[in-house]
């Protein structure tokens, strides 16, 4: 006969009921500790994220304008370093294409207000200015776009760099007609800035 055989009824009964208990304290315990490693794991990816996008701006020549941009994008906290450059591109495109909005609007508001106070000189600038930030959302971010896409990130460097030029090259010549420099200054600097940003993060993908 088994020893089992031999225990008294109520002493396995109170087995019984220690091994339920047991194992009801044990399972919320164990799920308990399988939350706080994912909550770690996740702790750490964060930090490795932050890191990047730290040290990666810290590189560049604007690292705030750097580091609160691509913090703004949900997109950000779990890309690499062609993931970021990427981001920024997009950043350029939007942002352009914002600034060709503002002027096709002035330009639009000279066309149907006979009393507005733009001359033709600044409405040509303006049309100077639409010509370049087309340039750049057709040309220069797509170009540098498919570049950092391919491993080829020299292209983009240069693509970015073009940007930041034209929107130098407008600014001169709204500046040269004496019109709207407190209107798209501040736009044209924030373009140059985020230009130069997105060439400096390319440029990092070339070491």
């Amino acid at each position: 006969m088994h020893q089992a055989d031999t225990w008294p009824p109520l002493y396995v009964a109170n087995m019984s009921i220690h091994l339920k208990i047991t194992t009801s304290l044990s399972l919320p315990l164990v799920s308990l500790l399988i939350l706080v490693c994912l909550l770690f794991t996740n702790t750490i990816h964060a930090n490795q994220d932050h890191d990047l996008i730290h040290e990666s701006c810290q590189r560049t020549p604007y690292p705030r304008t750097c580091e609160s941009t691509l913090r703004l994008d949900p997109r950000s906290g779990n890309q690499g370093s062609v993931g970021l450059a990427l981001i920024m591109i997009d950043v350029v495109k939007l942002r352009f294409a914002d600034s060709l909005g503002t002027v096709n609007r002035l330009i639009l508001k000279k066309a149907w207000d006979v009393d507005d106070q733009l001359d033709e000189t600044t409405v040509k600038a303006l049309r100077r200015c639409a010509s370049l930030y087309k340039v750049v959302l057709e040309a220069d971010v797509p170009v540098a776009r498919e570049a950092v896409e391919k491993g080829d990130p020299k292209f983009g460097v240069d693509s970015m760099v073009d940007s930041s030029i034209e929107a130098d090259a407008c600014e001169r010549g709204l500046v040269a007609a004496g019109k709207l420099r407190s209107l798209l200054t501040e736009k044209n600097k924030k373009l140059q800035e985020i230009s130069n940003v997105a060439a400096a993060l390319i440029k990092l993908l070339m070491e």
